[in-house]
């Protein structure tokens, strides 16, 4: 974490997260990110491997934009095309 606070869900424990915090997520363990402060988060990611940060890139906006709700139709062919970077939940 480089700026803001949340709290990361990392499989199930949660913690508290700000400035410094440095967050390892184990293969296939689902990870959540949420916002608790008043300004944005700020956070780099460091992979082992190529492909996740595309992923990350398809269901993400910059800064300041409003984030479109994807359809399950979309969702399902960004999950498609990031499915061996990825473990997805079953819905």
């Amino acid at each position: 974490m480089h700026r803001g606070t949340g709290a990361a869900e990392l499989g199930d424990r949660t913690a508290s997260v700000g400035p410094g915090a440095t967050i390892y997520i184990p293969q296939a363990t689902r990870v959540t990110l949420r916002n608790t402060g008043a300004e944005p988060l700020a956070v780099a990611y460091f992979f082992s491997q190529p492909g996740y940060e595309e992923y990350l890139r398809d269901t993400s906006v910059r800064e300041g934009q409003a984030a479109p709700v994807l359809s399950g139709p979309e969702l399902a062919q960004i999950r498609e095309r990031h499915k061996a970077h990825i473990v997805f939940d079953a819905q």
